[in-house]
């Protein structure tokens, strides 16, 4: 199997797919409606809580604010930890779906059980990505010093640097500074983002096989799996750029789903009002981008991440000669 081989790995994971052990789609069910079911749950209790919040005034409710203010992000919390490493765990099962091994339910809490590598691997690349945002900050603002989109701002700040009294006002000049960032805003994020994609993307490409390097060898770490995943990608991240675009129309949907979960603000902004409230605006567009996510997956993500683990499988050397463990053995 070849990663340059786009239409083979598709026709690969279709095969991998039909001759699964147990059904990738009890499999997708599970882990899909358990993710929408959490996240409904977790923005009513939100919802409930902000209310809640809002209708405790005064001195008197100041300790029930603070209690519930703590618990409101206590459950933001465990929606930010609990869905990436149960993301995790789908992933495991697509690598043994990919490799026709039997992908228990069990299987899908794989990435809890490896919490402690994952979580370092996550936070090594957000250091990283980090500490590239900051450098393009640096960068960016440079470059946009010296081109004529700084013009406005220069000029609305010109006026200040020749008044004394007006640099000794804090209020002028807050006011002269806040002018000059609205004027400036959207040309220095577009520099400073250029910037970060023309940097992070061809990185991001290099970690792309991180989660599968340490799913497929528990015992490496963080560190060496971002260096496998290094190693792997060489030479191969336009091949699996490709391997994205061949699969624009599930996140072109995937993107079209999130313009339906933010409909009520889009809606808004156009000057369309619907005739409910806000709340029941809010729900609703919510609960049709939940819909259509279940729907989406549960039809099309199997056969896409299996593509995805067969990629990472071609990039591997053989470790098992037993052909009914691996795809490669069948060639």
């Amino acid at each position: 199997m070849d990663l340059h081989n786009r239409r083979g790995l598709k026709d690969a994971a279709k095969a991998s797919l039909s001759e699964a052990p147990n059904d990738p789609k009890k499999i997708i069910l599970i882990h899909t409606g358990l993710s929408v079911a959490l996240m409904l749950l977790l923005v009513v209790l939100d919802f409930v809580l902000s209310n809640q919040i809002e209708n405790t005034g005064g001195l008197s409710g100041l300790g029930t604010r603070s209690l519930l203010t703590t618990v409101q992000s206590l459950l933001q919390l465990v929606q930010l930890v609990a869905l990436p490493f149960w993301e995790i765990g789908y992933l495991f099962c697509a690598m043994k779906m990919a490799r026709k091994e039997a992908a228990e339910p069990a299987s899908l809490l794989e990435g809890f059980r490896r919490f402690g590598p994952f979580l370092r691997a996550m936070l090594l690349q957000g250091v990283i990505y980090f500490g590239i945002m900051v450098i393009c900050i640096y960068i960016g603002t440079q470059i946009f010093m010296f081109t004529p989109f700084a013009e406005p701002m220069l000029e609305s700040m010109m006026p200040l640097m020749s008044d004394a009294a007006a640099l000794e006002n804090t209020e002028v000049l807050n006011e002269a500074m806040v002018q000059a960032m609205e004027q400036s805003f959207l040309p220095l994020l577009a520099i400073i983002g250029g910037l970060f994609c023309i940097v992070a993307v061809p990185i991001s490409y290099w970690f792309r096989m991180v989660n599968y390097a340490l799913l497929d060898d528990p015992k490496k770490g963080a560190i060496a799996a971002m260096g496998r995943s290094r190693q792997l990608m060489r030479n191969h991240c336009f091949s699996l750029f490709q391997l994205d675009l061949s699969f624009w129309w599930y996140y072109l949907l995937q993107v079209l789903l999130n313009v339906v979960c933010y409909g009520d603000v889009l809606l808004s902004m156009a000057g369309v009002t619907l005739p409910w409230s806000g709340d029941v605006s809010f729900f609703l567009f919510y609960i049709l981008f939940l819909v259509g996510q279940l729907a989406l997956y549960y039809f099309a993500r199997n056969q896409v991440e299996v593509t995805y683990a067969l990629a990472y499988d071609s990039l591997c050397p053989p470790r098992n000669p037993k052909p009914q463990n691996h795809l490669w053995n069948d060639q």
